[in-house]
């Protein structure tokens, strides 16, 4: 583990953490966090401190230059930290460094998870395989274990409550923004650092009434499916079936 520096240094480790998944919509909650004004999201997305063995070299001065330090509430999101078995010890490093952290967790259909993964890679030349050959073998296979939500919370349980994590539909963000950012908000507004946040604008009242409407409608609503509760189960069944049209759809959301 990287050397701790000066107690003032710990102030600005984050106390919010976007935890994945990837393509579920964490660059759109990373902004809408950003924008609540007792929140600062660090600048660079991704900064992978805990996943990434190279960066987590870099040690606790480096990761916590990353925040701003006047804000009561700093976060950061890199979808490595839900990649397991990819990126081992994410949770045991996450504990170690913000024991006291809340996170956020974004899943959707994973299905569709899989195949905007796959899109998103293919089209950054990072996967040359068609998407018939990607999930030919789905044990052990990246895409589709980055798509066992429960599978990748299991990793955290054993050093984070349960009650510091809160999961979020992407579907639901998209349909219904304001609720599911209220509900967020409320969630991250029962720590004491949140709290310090409300008082800093002088508000009594609950986060939502003076946050929401600083971050919500940027983009007409779209209705889309809930999420299946039954995503792993179809993650089995239906992974290799042929997704008509499917990579063309999702590269134009």
């Amino acid at each position: 583990m990287p050397e701790r520096g000066a107690q003032s240094m710990r102030h600005a480790l984050p106390n919010v953490i976007i935890i994945g998944a990837g393509k579920c919509g964490t660059t759109s909650l990373h902004t809408y966090l950003d924008l609540h004004p007792a929140i600062a999201m660090t600048r660079e997305k991704e900064l992978h401190f805990f996943a990434n063995p190279e960066v987590w070299q870099r040690g606790l001065d480096w990761y916590s230059s990353q925040f701003d330090a006047h804000a009561p509430v700093r976060g950061e999101a890199s979808v490595k930290y839900t990649a397991w078995p990819k990126w081992k010890g994410v949770p045991e490093r996450m504990a170690s460094v913000v024991p006291e952290a809340r996170l956020l967790y974004v899943v959707r259909d994973p299905i569709q998870r899989i195949l905007s993964s796959w899109v998103h890679r293919y089209s950054d030349a990072d996967e040359s395989r068609p998407i018939r050959d990607v999930l030919e073998v789905l044990e052990g296979n990246d895409y589709v274990e980055r798509s066992r939500y429960y599978r990748q919370l299991e990793q955290y349980l054993p050093f984070y409550e349960k009650s510091r994590i809160h999961v979020i539909s992407s579907e639901a963000l998209r349909a219904n923004r304001r609720d599911v950012l209220a509900e967020t908000f409320d969630f991250l507004f029962t720590c004491t650092a949140f709290r310090r946040g409300r008082e800093l604008r002088g508000g009594s009242g609950s986060s939502r009434q003076w946050a929401i409407p600083v971050v919500i409608d940027r983009q007409n609503r779209e209705s889309v499916p809930r999420i299946s509760r039954e995503g792993e189960e179809k993650t089995k069944i239906t992974a290799k079936r042929k997704p008509a049209k499917a990579g063309f759809w999702l590269a134009n959301q």
